[in-house]
């Protein structure tokens, strides 16, 4: 890919990202790349300057539940404090997730079950592919997501409790 087609790309992500999770930018379509999602939604701080809704942002904002750490820095398995909803003593430094966003967005995990929607699915935000060809094989090493971990408290989780209770049920496995 040339450096020009790499550039374009990145600024559509990020006009898009700034558009906020609306039916026209959010799955189904997946206008946003894979790369997108696993790497800077809700990691990067967003650019904006002026008064928006964080909910309909896909960048990160000072204070928000839904802020995620770089994939880098931590494992796509569950924090034991965090699934028994106990305050993590090792807080940013934790090698292991500490809410949904962190996990099922991780490399290791985006991507790797099947929604149990399939191509129906109309959530605004979903972490699991609806069909066989977009399926991301899971690394040696990690099992299949029995449960996964519970849903931060933050507003999009209340304000969308039944996306979110899809996203948080089991998903179907092939």
């Amino acid at each position: 890919m040339s450096m020009t087609v790499a550039t374009e790309a990145q600024k559509t992500n990020s006009q898009l990202a700034l558009a906020g999770p609306t039916e026209a930018n959010m799955r189904p379509e997946r206008k946003l790349s894979d790369s997108f999602w696993m790497y800077t939604y809700k990691v990067e701080l967003c650019p904006k300057k002026e008064f928006h809704d964080w909910e309909k942002c896909a960048y990160a904002h000072p204070g928000e539940r839904a802020r995620r750490r770089h994939p880098s820095k931590y494992q796509a398995v569950q924090c034991p404090e965090a699934r028994a909803k106990k305050v993590c003593p090792r807080g940013m430094d934790c090698p292991c997730t500490h809410h949904l966003f962190e996990y099922w967005l991780h490399p290791d995990r985006y991507l790797t079950c099947l929604c149990e929607l399939g191509p129906a699915c109309n959530r605004p935000i979903c972490f699991f592919a609806h069909t066989e060809d977009e399926l991301r094989p899971l690394p040696p090493g990690l099992s299949v997501a029995a449960q996964p971990p519970a849903p931060p408290p933050h507003k999009v989780q209340q304000n969308r409790s039944a996306a979110a209770a899809s996203n948080s049920s089991t998903p179907t496995h092939s």
